[in-house]
């Protein structure tokens, strides 16, 4: 019998086809543009977080990564400032990000998840307890992992409210946001 894993997006690696990659990046390695990545893909991505989260987004602000974990592990390490350090998430997170950032020396704390998203009431109180400043709160807002949720646009802008008023950047997974049924 055949079991498939569903618990992470990953392909069947007897599927992949890693010749044909392995030549379409060297072929792609000799003309890479830089830091970035290329600009059309970049001014693509733009527009679509213009279109689809009502903000303005400069293809300059834009830098292509190797997937959303590569993502995730770049923010962290690049607000953290010493193992220990702080970071707020939900109480139940994507498992890659948490492996990321207690690998990196990352310190998780954990608020509790309703129906709206990340309780920011409670943040609140967590926030007036940590000993500490953290260094960025955490959240996967649209389609949460693992729980499912779609944190309301009320508690979205109470987060972002929060967040202003203790100087705490938010990093935002949104590696599902197109997925919509």
């Amino acid at each position: 019998m055949t079991s498939c894993d569903f618990a992470i997006g990953q392909t069947i690696p007897e599927t992949f086809p890693a010749e044909a990659l392995k030549q379409a990046a060297l072929r792609a390695i000799d003309r890479y543009p830089g830091a970035k990545g290329h600009l059309h893909p970049r001014e693509l991505m733009a527009r679509r977080e213009t279109e689809r989260e009502g903000v303005s987004v400069n293809p300059e602000h834009i830098a292509l990564m190797n997937g959303s974990m590569q993502s995730v592990a770049l923010a962290g390490q690049a607000l953290m400032s010493a193992p220990g350090d702080l970071v707020i998430t939900e109480d139940y997170s994507c498992s890659g990000t948490i492996a990321s950032y207690k690998g990196t020396g990352l310190e998780l704390v954990g608020i509790p998840v309703d129906a709206d998203g990340m309780r920011v009431d409670l943040l609140e109180q967590r926030l007036n307890t940590l000993p500490v400043k953290p260094k960025f709160i955490y959240t996967l807002p649209s389609y949460q992992n693992p729980t499912g949720t779609r944190m309301s646009r009320q508690q979205r802008i109470e987060l972002i409210a929060l967040a202003a008023r203790h100087d705490l950047p938010i990093v935002e997974g949104n590696c599902y946001g197109d997925v919509h049924f």
